[in-house]
C-alpha cells in the first residue's frame, strides 16, 4: 500500500512505459493469492455473462434447446457467484487497509479514504457511463444522476446504465459506511465477536425478508432466466441492495481481522501441521459445493421434483452466504496457510493471474461490449433471430474472443486513464 498522500512535485502521471509494465509485473507487497482469486472470479463473471447473453437473445423454444443441450459439467456456470466473491475480496482489502490504519493511529482518516475510493472508481466509471449512455441516449439520460450518485437501488424505477452498475452501487455504499463500522467495532473489546454478529444479522435479515414476502417462495430459481415479475421482485428485495448483500463484505472483514491479528500464528501452525490446510479446504470447498450442486437452470433437476416451501425458503435466504462462507475459508488459507500441502495457494499465486487482476475494473466495466462484438464476429450477423442454437464449443469460443478483445482494450484504458488517476490519488 502506498504510504504517501500526494505525489511528488513534477510526477509524470502519464508514463506510458511504466504503466504498461505495471500491467504485467506487480509489487512483491501485494497479496498474490488475492490476485489469483480476483482474476479467476472475473473470468467466471465474463463466462456467465456470455452464457446469460444467449438466454436473452433466444426465444422460449430456442432457450429450452440451448439449456438442455449444454453438458452437465457446465452446471456450475449458471450459479451467479462472481459478485459475491468480488464483494468478499473487497471487504478483505478494505478491512486490511482500515484496520491497519486504526491499529497504527487509533483513528481513520475518513475523507482521505473516500478520496482514494472516488479517484480509484470514478475515472473509468465516467468513461463507461458515457459509452453505455450513447447506446440508448434518450432513455438513459433520464437516469444519469442516480447512476452518478450510485443510488439506482434506492428507486423502484431504477435503470443501471452500465450493466454492472448495481454491484458498483452496492460497493460504493459499502465504502461509505465501512470506516465507521471499523471504528465502532474497534472501540469495543469483543471485536471478532461483533464482526461475526454483523454477518449473522445479515443472514437473519435475508430470512426475515423471504419469510415476510411469501410470493418469493412461490418462485423456482430457474424462472430467474425467464424474467418473470416475481423474479424481478426477488432481485429488488434480495439481489441489488447492500443490506441483503452485506454478508460477503462482512466475511471479508472477518478474514482481514483474523489475518492481521492471528495470521502469523496460523501460518506457523499450518507449517507445523500442514494437514490443516487440506482439512480447511475440504470444509471450504465442501460448503461451496453444497451451495452449488443444484442445476438451478434445469426444471428437470431432482431438486425441483420434491420441492417444499421450507427447502425453497432456505435456498433463497441462505444459499449465497453459505457459498461465501466456504469461499472465505478457502481465501483465508490461500493467504495465511503454509505452502506445504497447499496446492490452492500455489495455483492462485501464479504470476500469470496478475495482469487480469490488475485490469479487473476495465474488464468488469467493458466486457459486455466485447461480448456483443465477439458474437457478431462468431455468427456473422447482427440479427438475433439468425443466431443458431449452439453448444459448449461456441460458448467457449465466444468467451475466449471476449476475453481477448476486452484484455487488449482494458490495457489501453488502464494505461491512459486508470493508472494516471491512481498515481494522482497516491
Amino acid at each position: 500500500m502506498p504510504a504517501a498522500d500526494s505525489a511528488p512535485s513534477g510526477k509524470n502521471y502519464f508514463a506510458f512505459k511504466e504503466h504498461l509494465k505495471g500491467v504485467f509485473f506487480g509489487s512483491q507487497e501485494r497479496f498474490a493469492p488475492i490476485d489469483g482469486m480476483r482474476a479467476i472470479t472475473m473470468l467466471n463473471v465474463v463466462l456467465f455473462h456470455c452464457l446469460f447473453g444467449y438466454t436473452k437473445i433466444y426465444d422460449e423454444e430456442k432457450n429450452r434447446l440451448f439449456v438442455e443441450g449444454l453438458p452437465s459439467y457446465l452446471n456450475w456456470v449458471w450459479q451467479v457467484r462472481g459478485s459475491d466473491c468480488l464483494f468478499l475480496v473487497s471487504g478483505f482489502l478494505m478491512g486490511i487497509t482500515l484496520i491497519r490504519e486504526y491499529q497504527k493511529t487509533s483513528s481513520i482518516d475518513v475523507m482521505r479514504f473516500y478520496k482514494r475510493r472516488v479517484m480509484r472508481i470514478y475515472p473509468l466509471f465516467l468513461v463507461a457511463l458515457a459509452i453505455y449512455t450513447m447506446t440508448d441516449f434518450e432513455r438513459n439520460i433520464q437516469y444519469i444522476w442516480s447512476n452518478l450518485l450510485f443510488i439506482t437501488n434506492f428507486s423502484a424505477e431504477y435503470r443501471n446504465i452500465v450493466p454492472v452498475g448495481w454491484s458498483l452501487a452496492v460497493q460504493m455504499q459499502f465504502y461509505l459506511i465501512v470506516p465507521f463500522i471499523v471504528m465502532i467495532i474497534f472501540a469495543t473489546r469483543h471485536r471478532l465477536l461483533l464482526f461475526v454478529l454483523l454477518f449473522i444479522a445479515v443472514v437473519i435479515l435475508r430470512y426475515v425478508i423471504v419469510f415476510t414476502h411469501p410470493e418469493l417462495n412461490d418462485t423456482t430459481q430457474y424462472s430467474f432466466y425467464l424474467g418473470t415479475a416475481t423474479t424481478r421482485l426477488q432481485a429488488d428485495l434480495l439481489y441489488y441492495n447492500l443490506h441483503t448483500r452485506f454478508g460477503p463484505f462482512a466475511l471479508g472483514l472477518i478474514v482481514a481481522y483474523i489475518g492481521l491479528t492471528k495470521g502469523a500464528e496460523i501460518t506457523a501452525m499450518t507449517e507445523r501441521f500442514p494437514l490443516i490446510n487440506i482439512v480447511a479446504y475440504g470444509l471450504g470447498f465442501g460448503l461451496m459445493y453444497w451451495a452449488s450442486y443444484i442445476a438451478i437452470h434445469m426444471p428437470s433437476d431432482p431438486y425441483y421434483q420434491d420441492l417444499s416451501e421450507l427447502r425453497n425458503l432456505n435456498y433463497i435466504a441462505s444459499n449465497k452466504n453459505l457459498f461465501t462462507t466456504g469461499f472465505a475459508i478457502a481465501t483465508f488459507f490461500a493467504i495465511y496457510g503454509s505452502k506445504a500441502l497447499n496446492p490452492i495457494k500455489w495455483f492462485v499465486s501464479r504470476k500469470f493471474w496478475y495482469p487480469i487482476a490488475q485490469l479487473i475494473l476495465p474488464i468488469y466495466f467493458f466486457h459486455f461490449i466485447f461480448i456483443v462484438l465477439s458474437a457478431v464476429i462468431l455468427f456473422q450477423t447482427t440479427d438475433e433471430e439468425m443466431v443458431p442454437v449452439v453448444g459448449e464449443y461456441y460458448l467457449f469460443a465466444l468467451f475466449f474472443l471476449t476475453v481477448f478483445f476486452t484484455f487488449i482494450f482494458s490495457v489501453i484504458f488502464h494505461v491512459f486513464i486508470e493508472q494516471p488517476f491512481i498515481k494522482m490519488r497516491n
